[in-house]
Parts: structure tokens; sequence; C-alpha cells
């Protein structure tokens, strides 16, 4: 019987959108003063793409997700994304954990297959967040 442990509901995070653009902008700034010409355009270019892919993928409306740990012999977590797409027995292999940023890194089915998510404070209810910071460092988390 697989029984619900811990639920999480992980919404847009303000906070990491401006900080991806502010990063962004702080590069931009030092490319022109670096580089001119073709070398300018195309490190632009590079900056653009950096920036789009980032905030795609932690920070646009399908960054939405439903963390939900379920209890077996090990623990395991089941991800639901925006789309209602359900990423069952995924299981946590490490995590960083801040005071205002955690991000949880999941073993997919194969090596190339893992899967990040970044949490913001800003992005979650604090108390759920709080119990999540606990949980993280406690030191049986990660010992199979």
């Amino acid at each position: 019987m697989i029984k619900k442990t811990f639920n999480i509901e992980v919404g847009r995070s303000s906070w990491l959108s401006v900080y991806l653009l502010s990063i962004h902008s702080l590069l931009l700034l030092m490319l022109f003063s670096l580089l001119s010409g073709y070398e300018l355009i195309s490190a632009m270019l590079l900056l653009i793409v950096s920036f789009s892919h980032y905030y795609r993928q932690y920070c646009s409306l399908k960054n939405h997700y439903i963390l939900t740990q379920t209890s077996d012999n090990k623990p395991y977590w089941n991800i639901q994304d925006a789309d209602n797409v359900v990423q069952k027995q995924q299981q946590l292999k490490r995590s960083v954990v801040t005071s205002r940023l955690v991000i949880l890194y999941f073993e997919g089915a194969s090596r190339w297959r893992g899967k990040s998510i970044i949490i913001a404070a800003d992005a979650v209810d604090a108390e759920r967040f709080r119990q999540l910071r606990v949980y993280l460092r406690m030191p049986k988390t990660f010992q199979p």
C-alpha cells in the first residue's frame, strides 16, 4: 500500500524571474564593454537563447509542479507538472537547501533523464517550504 506522506504545490516565483533577468542583464552589459562587431552580435544571440531557455524551464507558466512524497520501502516522489503529466516513483538523489531556495535532483530512468526542480520560497506555502527544508537536512534522507 502506498501512503502519501508529503505534498507541496510549486507555483511561479517572481524572485527567480528577477534573478534570471538581472544576471543576464549584467552579462549583456559586460558583453557591450568587451566585444564589438560580429562577436558582440553572436554573443548577444547566445545570451538571448540562454535567457529564454532558463526562463521557460524555471519561470514560465509550465513551471508549476505538485510534488507528492509516497512511502513504500523507500521514499519515492510523484511529480505532476502543469499539463497534468505525472512522473511516478522518482527517487530523490540529492538536494541543495538554502533559506530562500531548494533545488531537488531526481534520478530518472537513465543517467541522462534526471530531473531538477528549483523551489523558491515565494513560490510555495511558507510552512510547507519549512517542512521540506527540515526533511532535506535530516541525515537519513539520502541513505539507501
